[in-house]
């Protein structure tokens, strides 16, 4: 009851963070594709030594976390 007024008050606030939680998901999802490829695309963007085991799991957390940014904006789960 509570919230179908909150709805009813912001009618737009749910497709302004549905599309934030898309765009953000998808830049997590690109910086976590980054940290995969970097070292095979020679671009080193932080100039640090590479550390594969360290890039490859840093990369997938990002991966996972941007899919479930997009997920709840698509499904719009709050």
């Amino acid at each position: 009851m509570i919230r179908d007024q909150q709805n009813r008050q912001r009618p737009g606030t749910h497709g302004l963070r549905s599309m934030m939680d898309m765009v953000m998901g998808t830049l997590i999802v690109l910086i976590g594709v980054y940290f995969l490829v970097y070292e095979k695309m020679e671009i080193n963007v932080f100039r640090k030594e590479p550390s594969p085991v360290l890039d490859v799991v840093v990369g997938l957390v990002f991966i996972l976390y941007g899919g479930w940014r997009i997920y709840r904006g698509y499904k719009k789960i709050y």
